[in-house]
């Protein structure tokens, strides 16, 4: 889906975020029962208890390349302890294969990624060169010194507002924009960077993962939102740390 800039229409809004091109998706028949299920699908149960993926079907070796179908069933949802199915194609694309920096499921210690440091306290922060002689050592947060005295400022810049600038506008009257290309990326950036606020909300995914990895990012202003695509923009979403590590600028996220 090419970035663009959607209509007020609460409907196109939603269509935008939940159309998929069926095309390009093969599903297979509808099975009356488990019994009947074909090569082309595996079986996974899981009791709850568990966050594993130990529990996946033995044997079932997937594919990197086709398309999907997912099918979730509870003998009994009002019972904590209930077994879960799960049917999923063996053909399912799995976006990882794609990302230039291939994931590391080790379980080696932290190394950040950082391509560059915005925003640093430190005239001449030597960030890059701990970091690559912190072999075999937790490396601690990049922007660790920042933190700590961001501690101690908050309470001198936290901003009051009244009651009525907190009243967001109706959806209807929110530009709406799809994110998904590096132009359209550093665009808003660039937006972003001239707000004294924003909101921020990600969503998480771990079913073919091993450690899971976010898969959408969710920012609003006071006048527009935005989805980003963080799988197509894996290796540009480092520019974002502009705005976000501006100590100037409010973030608000989501609780859960």
């Amino acid at each position: 889906m090419s970035s663009r800039v959607i209509s007020n229409s609460m409907e196109e809004k939603t269509r935008a975020i939940t159309s998929t091109k069926l095309d390009d998706f093969t599903y297979p028949k509808k099975k009356s029962s488990l019994s009947e299920i074909g090569s082309d699908l595996v079986v996974a149960t899981n009791d709850g208890s568990s966050r594993s993926l130990a529990w996946l079907k033995p044997n079932s070796q997937p594919s990197t390349q086709g398309s999907f179908i997912a099918n979730i069933s509870r003998k009994d949802k009002s019972s904590p302890g209930s077994v879960l199915k799960l049917l999923a194609s063996k053909i399912t694309s799995r976006p990882q294969t794609l990302f230039s920096t291939p994931p590391d499921n080790s379980h080696e210690p932290f190394r950040p990624l950082l391509k560059e440091k915005p925003n640093s306290l430190l005239e001449n922060d030597d960030w890059r060169t701990n970091i690559m002689q912190s072999v075999g050592i937790d490396y601690p947060h990049p922007y660790n010194d920042e933190l700590t005295e961001f501690e101690h400022v908050i309470q001198l810049k936290f901003k009051s507002y009244e009651a009525k600038s907190l009243l967001p506008p109706r959806l209807e009257d929110t530009t709406f924009k799809f994110v998904d290309e590096p132009n359209d990326l550093t665009e808003l950036v660039s937006q972003l960077s001239l707000q004294p606020e924003i909101a921020v909300d990600l969503e998480h995914h771990n079913y073919r993962t091993y450690f899971g990895m976010t898969c959408l990012i969710q920012i609003s202003t006071r006048s527009a939102d935005y989805i980003l695509d963080s799988l197509a923009l894996r290796d540009h979403l480092h520019i974002l740390n502009k705005p976000f590590t501006n100590p100037n600028i409010v973030k608000v996220a989501g609780l859960r």
